[in-house]
C-alpha cells in the first residue's frame, strides 16, 4: 500500500456505517423498460420482418386420362407473387400484444405474366395472365416472458402464435390475355375445376407458409432487441476492475403498454486505500416503479438511483478515486502549486522548488441524484486532497482539503444521427472547499480557500477525471429501421428514477440504414473501409450501458 496513502488513513481514521445494499447484492428493480401504446404502435413496423417480399410460385400440372387421349390437361407455370406491407399495429392487452398487419398482395405484373395451358379432349392453348394488388390482412398475437437459460442467467423470450391470414381475391382482380375468362373458367366448372381455386390454393399455402416460416426472425428480433440489456461482465477502470450484472427479472403486459424490469448488481473488490471507511454498502430508497401510463412519450428507459449509486459504491470501493501524483506523471508538480494557493506563506521552508506529492482520500461514496440543477448530479462528498512536500529530509503533510465536489451532466440527443453526447459541467464553484490540515502556516487558511479556484486544474482536474472540454456520446442504433427519434431525461417517480423519455419511429440512423451488411458488419465494403457500417451498426446495448457510462465519467480515460 502507498505510504501516502496508510498516513492519510490513519489521520482521517473510520467513517464506517450501516448502509443497505451491500456489496454485489441483487436489487430487482434496477432498470426499467417501458413502451407505451403509442410506443407499440410505432415499434409495429418491426413486424415487416414477416413480409416475405417476392417468391417464386411452384408449377402446377394435372391431367385426366379419357383413354385414348387425355381429357383435360391444366399447366400453370412462370407464376410469383409479390407481398408488401401496407400497415401494421401492435396493441397491448392483457399477457399478450396483438398484431394486425394490412398486406397488398399481386401475381405477376403485365410485364411478367404468368402461363396457363389448358387442353380439353385433345384441343389445348396457352393464356397469359397476371392478378391485380389486391388487399389480405395477417394477425396474430405475441406473449413474452422471462426464460431461465442453461448458464443460470435470464432472458426474454418471445413466442408468436400462429398467423391467421384473411384476403378478398375477387374475379376482377384476374387478368388473362388471349383468353376470355368467362369461357375458361366455365370449362374449368365443367371439369369441377376453378381458376380461382387453382390460383388462391397457391397463395393461402404460400402465404401461410411464408409468413409462418419467418416467424422465428420475428422472435429473434424482439429477443435481440432484449438480449442487448443483458451484461454479466467486468469493467475495467483504470486499475479498479467491478463486475457487473443486468439482466431481465419481471415483463408485465397490460392495455397501457409494455414494461420489463432489470435486475442488477455490481461489486469490486475492496481497495487497501478505503480500508476503514467503507460504509458497508450504499443508500437504498426503493421507491415505487413510475406508472407506465403516466408516461407522455413512446418509450422509456428508467434507471434507479439505487442501481446507479450501487455501482457509484462499488467503483469507490474499488479504489477508483484513489490517486497519488508526483512530479513524475505528466503533469510537473512542485511547490511552486503552494505559492498560488497559499501566497508567500511555505516561501520560508522551501526557498528553491522542490518536489510535491498530491494525494486523495475519498472517505464517502460518490452519489447520484436526478432533480437538481442538471439532468443528473454527481456528488463526491468530503473527497480529502492531501499535499505533501519533503521538509527535514522526510515526507510531511503540508496542507489538508476537504472537497465536496459536484459534477453535472446534461444530455443531448440528435435524432437524426441516433447519437446521445454528454455534456459534462465541472467547475470551482461547483467545489465546496475547507482546510482541514495546514499545522505549518495555518495562518495562510483563508488566502487557500480565496485562491483555490486559481489552482482548481492543477489540483482537482487531473485527480477527478480531467474532462473538461471532452465529450462522451453513445450511438444508440435502430432495429429493422425503428429507432429513437428524440430523447429527453427528467425525474420521475419521487426523484429517485431517471426517464430518458423517447419516441419511437422509422429512422435512417444504425444498422446499415443505407442498404445491407455484408458478412463483416459492412454496408458494402470490409471493415474499416470506405461504406463500411461497423461504426453505425450499433447494437442496441448501448442505450443500456450508458448509465455504466455516466458512471465510468468519474474516472480520467486512458
Amino acid at each position: 500500500m502507498n505510504p501516502i496513502l496508510i498516513f492519510s488513513t490513519l489521520l482521517f481514521g473510520t467513517t464506517a456505517h450501516s448502509q443497505d445494499w451491500g456489496p454485489g447484492e441483487q436489487i430487482d428493480e434496477a432498470i426499467g423498460i417501458q413502451v407505451t401504446r403509442s410506443g407499440l404502435a410505432s415499434a409495429a413496423d418491426l413486424a415487416g420482418v414477416l413480409v416475405p417480399g417476392k417468391i417464386a410460385l411452384d408449377s402446377i400440372q394435372m391431367s385426366t386420362s379419357c383413354g385414348l387421349f387425355d381429357c383435360y390437361e391444366i399447366k400453370f407455370e412462370k407464376a410469383w407473387v409479390d407481398v408488401s406491407i401496407v400497415d401494421a399495429t401492435l396493441t397491448p392487452g392483457n399477457g399478450l400484444l396483438d398484431l394486425d398487419m394490412d398486406l397488398l398482395v399481386q401475381i405477376n405484373d403485365t410485364n411478367d405474366r404468368f402461363d396457363l395451358y389448358i387442353k380439353l379432349l385433345g384441343i389445348g392453348d396457352t393464356c397469359h395472365g397476371w392478378v391485380d394488388p389486391f388487399p389480405v390482412n395477417a394477425t396474430t398475437s405475441i406473449a413474452l416472458q422471462i426464460i431461465n437459460n442453461s448458464d443460470g442467467t435470464k432472458s426474454v423470450d418471445a413466442i408468436v402464435g400462429a398467423i391467421e391470414i384473411n384476403h378478398s381475391l375477387t374475379s376482377s382482380d384476374i387478368n388473362m390475355e388471349s383468353c376470355a375468362l368467362g369461357l375458361l373458367e366455365d370449362l374449368l366448372n365443367y371439369l369441377n375445376l376453378s381458376l380461382y381455386d387453382l390460383i388462391l390454393g397457391q397463395l393461402d399455402s404460400v402465404l401461410q407458409d411464408s409468413i409462418q416460416d419467418a416467424v422465428p426472425d420475428l422472435e429473434a428480433a424482439i429477443e435481440d432487441a432484449f438480449l442487448a440489456a443483458s451484461i454479466h461482465e467486468t469493467i475495467s477502470v483504470g486499475d479498479t476492475e467491478m463486475q457487473l450484472d443486468l439482466e431481465p427479472n419481471d415483463v408485465a403486459i397490460t392495455p397501457n403498454g409494455l414494461q420489463i424490469m432489470l435486475g442488477g448488481a455490481s461489486v469490486a473488490e475492496a481497495s487497501d486505500c478505503i480500508a476503514g471507511m467503507d460504509p458497508g454498502g450504499s443508500m437504498k430508497s426503493m421507491t415505487t416503479v413510475p406508472d407506465i401510463a403516466t408516461s407522455q412519450n413512446g418509450m422509456a428507459v428508467l434507471l434507479s438511483d439505487d442501481f446507479a449509486n450501487q455501482a457509484l459504491y462499488s467503483l469507490w470501493r474499488g479504489g477508483v478515486l484513489c490517486f497519488t501524483l508526483d512530479d513524475s506523471d505528466s503533469l510537473p508538480l512542485n511547490t511552486a502549486i503552494l505559492g498560488l494557493l497559499a501566497g508567500d506563506a511555505f516561501d520560508e521552508f522551501f526557498p528553491t522548488s522542490q518536489p510535491i506529492i498530491i494525494s486523495t482520500l475519498p472517505t464517502q461514496p460518490p452519489v447520484i441524484s436526478y432533480d437538481g440543477a442538471y439532468d443528473i448530479t454527481a456528488e463526491i462528498p468530503a473527497l480529502g486532497l492531501d499535499i505533501f512536500a519533503q521538509l527535514d529530509g522526510r515526507w510531511t503533510r503540508l496542507v489538508g482539503l476537504s472537497l465536496d465536489a459536484t459534477i453535472g451532466i446534461n444530455l443531448n440527443f440528435d435524432g437524426t444521427t441516433g447519437i446521445l453526447a454528454v455534456e459534462l459541467i465541472f467547475e470551482p464553484e461547483d467545489i465546496a472547499v475547507s482546510v482541514i490540515f495546514n499545522e505549518i502556516a495555518p495562518y495562510a487558511n483563508d488566502v487557500i480557500l480565496e485562491k483555490f479556484s486559481t489552482v482548481f486544474g492543477s489540483l482537482v482536474e487531473p485527480l477527478i477525471g480531467g474532462l473538461l472540454g471532452e465529450s462522451l456520446s453513445f450511438s444508440i442504433g435502430s432495429l429493422e429501421g425503428v429507432g429513437l427519434t428524440q430523447l429527453e431525461a427528467s425525474p420521475a417517480g419521487q426523484g429517485d428514477w431517471l426517464e430518458l423519455a423517447a419516441d419511437l419511429g422509422p429512422v435512417e440512423y444504425g444498422a446499415c440504414a443505407d442498404g445491407g451488411c455484408s458478412s463483416d458488419g459492412g454496408c458494402g465494403g470490409t471493415e474499416g473501409e470506405e461504406g463500411a457500417c461497423s461504426a453505425t451498426h450499433a447494437n442496441p446495448r448501448s442505450l443500456w450501458l450508458f448509465p455504466l457510462g455516466l458512471i465510468l465519467l468519474l474516472r480520467r480515460r486512458d
